[in-house]
């Protein structure tokens, strides 16, 4: 009986310390440049595996007892896939998922497995654009926007009919300086009859400025684009590089 109490204390406070690390995902707060709960994750990470260890030393998940125990079920409820050695898998696979989650929010730094997962995704052909454009998010963030990378991008831009998603890979591309991308850019500047994707556009050609010919293509968006947010974004890049540019000369 005092075995059976004991395992049950540490299988409730793992319940307890997943459940924890669960909320405090769902209330973190979602920043782009700041990393508040990298401590308090990774300090929960150290109590799952120590408490892990314990459980599966101490307990007989096959048991009568453990079948009956009112725990149990609280496990299950965690989408834990409690069947031999799967348990310590599972609470691993568990807590990567949220590691990732938190990363793609902004919320934690990429890893380098999220770098190479994410471009796994980038050039899985069986999956979806949504998906990739999470992935995409994620190299953004580490500065692992490779050449090979953005041309995929760019096949999927062509590839693609839904406007929305058009706008989020050239969001997703700015400050890259692809060869390839800029007349994809200058193309959409032009011609793409939805204005989000002109200021997308605009917005992305930033990783080639001051070029001389871009900032007399901004001038011309500037005075000539029927959008005022897109006018608005050109003569934003204007200000910016337009003094680079004088002083390169």
């Amino acid at each position: 009986m005092k075995a059976k109490a004991t395992n049950t204390l540490i299988v409730a406070a793992l319940v307890i310390s997943t459940g924890s690390l669960v909320l405090s995902l769902q209330n973190a707060k979602e920043s782009s440049s700041e990393y508040p709960d990298i401590e308090r994750i990774e300090t929960l990470e150290r109590e799952l595996a120590y408490l892990k260890g314990r459980i599966y030393r101490g307990v007989d998940f096959d048991s009568e007892e453990f079948r009956q125990d009112v725990v149990r079920p609280q496990l299950r409820s965690l989408n834990f896939e409690y069947t031999r050695n799967e348990q310590a898998a599972s609470v691993e696979r568990s807590v990567d998922e949220m590691r990732w989650t938190m990363t793609v929010r902004g919320l934690m730094p990429p890893t380098a497995e999220h770098i190479h997962r994410s471009k796994h995704i980038i050039f899985d052909d069986q999956v979806d654009i949504k998906e990739k454009l999470v992935a995409l998010r994620i190299l953004q963030q580490a500065n692992a926007r490779s050449d090979k990378v953005v041309n995929k991008m760019i096949e999927e831009y062509h590839q693609t009919r839904d406007d929305d998603m058009k706008v989020e890979i050239l969001s997703h591309l700015d400050d890259v300086n692809t060869p390839e991308l800029v007349h994809v850019l200058l193309e959409a500047s032009a011609k793409s009859p939805d204005s989000r994707i002109r200021e997308e556009a605009i917005d992305s050609l930033s990783g080639y400025l001051p070029d001389p010919d871009l900032m007399d293509w901004l001038a011309h968006v500037e005075a000539n684009d029927s959008e005022k947010r897109v006018r608005n974004e050109a003569s934003r890049l204007i200000k910016k590089y337009g003094a680079k540019s004088e002083s390169n000369n």
